[in-house]
């Protein structure tokens, strides 16, 4: 693992902008990293890959986290602003929409044999029911209220 210092002396991170430049070797003044297939930048030192998020947690701070979220959800953003310790749950929060939602909102579904939309949501892995109703508008607004009133800073969409 690498420690902080040898992480300065061979990178250069920007807090402000969310990038990471070689100073070192044949690399160096060259952007650092490349965009994983999960849209994570990662960067390799020493024959090890890091997450330049978690990089640029232990640059500035000195410690190493795991669990960091990007508030913007974008993961390739790694502005110091836009990183926060997360626990995975907190995480999940804060996550985009599946790509099974079948009504485009977070928390609700359409159900087809009952014609209404369930709103529920999800915490700490467990599922709580929050109704059907019969219109969409009405089943996200129930969603969003509770998860306002039980996310707080880490419901999605939700600025700092």
């Amino acid at each position: 693992m690498i420690t902080q210092e040898q992480l300065q002396q061979r990178l250069w991170y920007s807090p402000d902008v969310g990038i990471f430049m070689w100073l070192v070797g044949r690399r160096r003044g060259k952007l650092a990293g490349k965009i994983n297939k999960n849209g994570y930048i990662q960067i390799k030192i020493d024959g090890i890959w890091y997450y330049a998020h978690e990089l640029a947690w232990f640059y500035v701070y000195g410690c190493w986290v795991k669990n960091l979220d990007h508030s913007n959800t974008i993961r390739w953003d790694n502005k110091l602003d836009n990183l926060r310790k997360a626990s995975r749950s907190q995480q999940r929060m804060n996550s985009v929409n599946s790509v099974r939602n079948n009504t485009g909102q977070r928390g609700v579904s359409y159900c087809k044999l009952t014609g209404t939309y369930r709103a529920r949501i999800t915490i700490n892995r467990r599922c709580f029911e929050l109704g059907r109703y019969a219109t969409l508008e009405a089943a996200t607004s129930v969603y969003e209220a509770e998860a306002v009133r039980l996310f707080g800073e880490f419901k999605h969409g939700q600025t700092s």
